[in-house]
């Protein structure tokens, strides 16, 4: 069965079956394609028109998979293509026409899973000598699909066009070929108006074909054969690998003669002599830090107001703390040792009573409505029969659980059985955050019953394991910890609704600032981050015997790509990590020295850009991640999305912070009779600001009552309209708003 991919900009669909079939024949005067989405919604093509005139502006499209951006690439149109189909799995992006020229160019045009061009097909590629009667010229445009349907067959194996004098034509896509069903010539009977378009347009913007794998591996070195996986596997483009070899027979500039990596050293206008300094690595490096800004740091400074001020933000000094040292082929850095040394390393660990409790726990087995009923404080739900038995069993763990929520830290150590930071074995979070639902449960039937003390305690358990947790060294870490200070404060909120004034809230409030300290800042976890693209980098480089350079391992590569086809279950992103990406025929060109510089770069900048509220941070985020996609294939691969992980964090802290707030505006009232006219009163400058603006919460006192929340992530005031993502309109925490 043919798949049907058509463009969100034509407005008219009709449904057939598991089809959508055109309403209406297509043209070639229509509007430049803006989106297209695959037949089952999972992928999203965006294209943001270039402009051929004047000052020549690239057409740029970036495709979504469920809302995340995975790649972003300029496409070889002038200004947009037309028409446009995705795959369902994401693997082809097919183009059709140029805006206002039609097929007289970029008639179609075939992108791989990572947005690089894969084949460029011109009309008389597709077309035969039956076709040509069909097609019209009209000013410098060429029509060739009016009425045509096109999409992807069951396995996206082919790309299809039926047109609607009955012939069609089929893409092989893994061969980049078109399947011919017939030996007529194509340039056969081209009407001579069409032919002369067709001349020009190839004559203004000449397009060569992908060289042959034949061709290639003569030029390479590396077999027919293993290119030929290589391009299977998706793993290798063929214009990346000819251009690169074309390059590597430039001999680009910083390259010594023979090929090697070779840092090259730069005139000093002091030099008595007027001869180079010869400078090491280590020296260049310091040099580019202290004169020359980074991309990053050159964007944020070009930012209108530039990053917002954070009363938490690291100093100097904790930033070198977490900047990890740059990786050495010839002296390889213990990554993973370097991470397990910011751990710390005084005081009581909670990590033991952590195990205990986990082994301990018995996991909830029964209607997960009914647990969630329990989480949000249904009170039949609290007083059930199921979980009533399911806490009595647990209270074991859950003790335990409350005395390493007590301890200083939780002082695990990361381990690897490969040495890799990419091969981690993370602590059993799952079972940690499914312990904290439990703990949470019973402090919400503690309220339930009028305990809210024994609540509050369990509660600022629940924060306090949160915490350690969260200040774990990985990002994935970090963002579990935020949700379980999440779990806890949304609870402890509703158990301040539901108290009858007994409860002292001076003291809960001081109790709650031991217990709920915040987790690892997003741009502190970023920097840790990094030494996943340092370790993986380190281990695909050796160094050369004869110069010393470093230089790309076959073998090395091979041997990590093998680890990708293990179970990833145990492997977690190993699979996608390696895809694309560690291969000797990518690497071939590209310099160690360049691929450090690119990492720290981009991880640099999404670590100053977390630094700002999320708001703001998104366009420093989105140049960063741009630029990580268009510069080395390892980069783009590994580097993290980091967008929504910095809004759930900033979301974590907002309810933190605002559970402390309303704990001590309690307590204020309790000793002066009535609520504070402004936060003033509560004089702690870091809790009483909103990390989604950088300002103060929003406050208003109301006799009795008082409302506070967060302006959310559109940092605008929606006078109090409450939406609990924080996506649009505001967060409000005080009074409790109505369970959505």
């Amino acid at each position: 069965m043919l798949h049907r991919c058509l463009p969100l900009l034509l407005p008219l669909l009709i449904a057939v079956g598991n089809t959508s079939v055109l309403a209406q024949p297509l043209g070639s005067d229509r509007k430049p394609l803006r989106e297209v989405r695959s037949l089952n919604t999972r992928f999203e093509l965006r294209v943001q028109a270039g402009r051929a005139r004047g000052e020549r502006k690239p057409c740029v499209a970036e495709m979504m998979e469920r809302g995340k951006r995975i790649w972003r690439r300029e496409l070889v149109n002038d200004v947009a293509p037309v028409f446009g189909a995705v795959s369902d799995d994401g693997r082809f992006v097919v183009t059709l026409d140029e805006y206002r020229r039609g097929g007289a160019r970029n008639a179609l045009v075939v992108y791989g899973s990572d947005g690089k061009l894969l084949r460029h097909f011109v009309l008389t590629d597709l077309l035969q000598r039956e076709d040509w009667s069909q097609v019209r010229a009209k000013g410098q445009s060429v029509t060739w699909l009016r009425g045509a349907e096109i999409g992807f067959d069951d396995d996206s194996a082919h790309f299809i066009i039926d047109f609607p004098w009955g012939r069609q034509v089929a893409i092989d896509l893994r061969k980049l070929c078109v399947v011919r069903d017939g030996v007529s010539d194509p340039r056969a009977d081209v009407p001579p108006e069409i032919a002369a378009l067709l001349d020009s347009a190839a004559a203004e913007a000449p397009v060569n074909d992908p060289p042959s794998i034949e061709e290639l591996a003569k030029r390479s070195g590396i077999s027919q054969a293993d290119l030929e996986r290589l391009v299977e596997m998706g793993l290798l483009n063929s214009d990346d690998l000819a251009a690169k070899l074309d390059e590597l027979g430039e001999k680009p500039e910083g390259v010594a003669a023979d090929g090697s990596d070779r840092d090259v050293a730069v005139k000093d206008d002091d030099d008595a002599d007027g001869g180079p300094e010869e400078l090491s690595p280590e020296a260049l490096a310091a040099d580019r830090a202290v004169d020359k800004p980074t991309e990053a740091e050159a964007a944020v400074a070009a930012a209108p107001d530039g990053p917002t001020e954070d009363p938490n933000a690291d100093s100097p000094a904790m930033v070198s703390r977490l900047r990890a040292p740059d990786p050495d082929p010839g002296n390889p850095v213990n990554y993973l040792g370097w991470i397990n040394g910011l751990s710390p390393q005084e005081g009581v660990d909670g990590a033991p009573f952590y195990q205990q409790a986990g082994d301990a726990f018995v996991p909830w087995t029964g209607d997960e409505g009914l647990m969630d009923r329990a989480l949000g404080g249904d009170a039949n739900a609290l007083s059930s029969p199921e979980v009533a038995a399911w806490l009595d069993r647990n209270q074991v763990a859950l003790n335990l659980f409350r005395q390493g929520a007590a301890a200083d830290h939780r002082g695990w150590q990361l381990h690897s059985e490969s040495g890799m930071v990419m091969d981690v074995l993370l602590p059993d979070l799952g079972v940690q955050r499914s312990m904290a639902r439990a703990l949470a449960v019973d402090a919400r039937r503690a309220a339930l019953q009028g305990r809210t003390e024994d609540a509050v305690n369990s509660l600022g358990a629940i924060g306090s394991a949160g915490s350690h947790v969260g200040n774990g060294p990985t990002l994935i870490e970090n963002l579990v910890g935020a949700s379980m200070q999440a779990l806890a404060t949304e609870a402890l909120l509703d158990s301040f609704a539901q108290q009858d004034g007994s409860v002292d809230y001076r003291r809960v409030a001081d109790s709650l600032t031991q217990s709920l300290r915040p987790t690892r800042s997003s741009d502190e976890a970023v920097l840790i981050e990094r030494t996943m693209y340092l370790d993986v980098l380190q281990r695909s480089f050796d160094r050369d015997p004869t110069t010393g350079d470093p230089r790309p391992n076959p073998r090395q590569l091979s041997a990590i790509l093998s680890m990708g086809s293990s179970d990833a279950a145990t492997n977690g992103p190993m699979e996608s990590v390696v895809s694309g990406v560690l291969n000797a025929a990518r690497y071939g060109s590209l310099r160690f020295s360049d691929m450090v510089r690119e990492g720290n770069d981009f991880y640099d900048a999404v670590s100053v850009a977390m630094l700002s509220p999320p708001a703001a941070a998104r366009p420093l985020l989105d140049a960063a991640d741009a630029q990580a996609q268009s510069s080395n294939p390892l980069l783009s691969t590994l580097a993290p999305s980091l967008g929504r992980a910095h809004v759930g964090r900033t979301r974590g802290e907002a309810s933190r912070r605002a559970t402390l707030v309303v704990a001590n505006l309690h307590a204020y009232r309790q000793q002066n009779g009535r609520y504070p006219d402004s936060l003033d009163a509560i004089g702690n400058g870091e809790i009483v600001s909103d990390p989604f603006t950088g300002e103060r919460f929003a406050y208003r006192p109301e006799g009795q009552s008082f409302t506070l929340y967060s302006l959310g992530y559109n940092a605008t005031d929606d006078g109090a309209t409450h939406v609990r993502s924080g996506d649009e309109g505001d967060i409000v925490y005080w009074p409790r708003p109505p369970k959505q």
